[in-house]
């Protein structure tokens, strides 16, 4: 269980990406920000905001099994409470409830191991108007699979499917009313990607 009482937070905030001067001032006028602030278009654009009283709480746990013939289980789990104490509103970019669980194997005779990991986040809040409008972005999984096998002179060839299903956020290349869109990059929007190398370890054994 854990409880963060903090004062005086400095706080990143999403204001979407920004592709046009009359989108940059109706974020300015919306946010109250300087107008002489000319931040580069055609990027995504951060601002730092102070909240003068929050807090954070939950709680989490994990675990992790060995089983039988060099199998494994683990996983982990959070659920997170953060809010605003002059508001009560939720914080954003801060997601109630993720985790994981991860699969493995590992076999010295074969010289061989590979593990399935799954990672959850549920919905969270991206951004909020001074109106009350929130933009949500939606829940996601990610399944990552790996696999080693070691070879002869300490050399060890791997590979790698990073979000193995493909997983695609709905909400990618969307935009709002104004022609803003409004979410942020995650793993859920850039798709499915390969990856495999050759690793060389040198050194004394012990």
């Amino acid at each position: 269980f854990f409880r963060n009482d903090v004062r005086n937070l400095i706080d990143s905030v999403s204001l979407g990406f920004i592709a046009t001067p009359a989108q940059l001032n109706a974020v300015i006028a919306a946010n109250g920000i300087d107008p002489a602030f000319r931040p580069a278009l055609g990027r995504l654009l951060f601002f730092y905001k102070n909240l003068s009283n929050i807090y954070t709480q939950g709680v989490e746990f994990d675990t992790e099994l060995v089983l039988p013939k060099g199998f494994t289980f683990g996983g982990a789990y959070t659920y997170l409470d953060a809010r605003d104490k002059n508001t009560d509103l939720y914080l954003l970019s801060r997601s109630r409830h993720q985790g994981f669980v991860k699969f493995g194997y590992n076999s010295a005779f074969y010289g061989f191991r590979t593990n399935l990991r799954g990672s959850f986040y549920s919905s969270w809040t991206v951004s909020r108007t001074a109106a009350g409008v929130e933009t949500t972005a939606p829940a996601f999984q990610i399944w990552d699979l790996y696999a080693a096998k070691s070879l002869p002179k300490r050399l060890e060839i791997y590979g790698a499917v990073d979000n193995l299903f493909d997983n695609q956020d709905p909400n990618s290349g969307l935009t709002q009313a104004n022609g803003i869109t409004p979410l942020p990059l995650n793993r859920a929007e850039i798709g499915r990607s390969l990856r495999i190398g050759l690793r060389w370890s040198f050194g004394k054994d012990k």
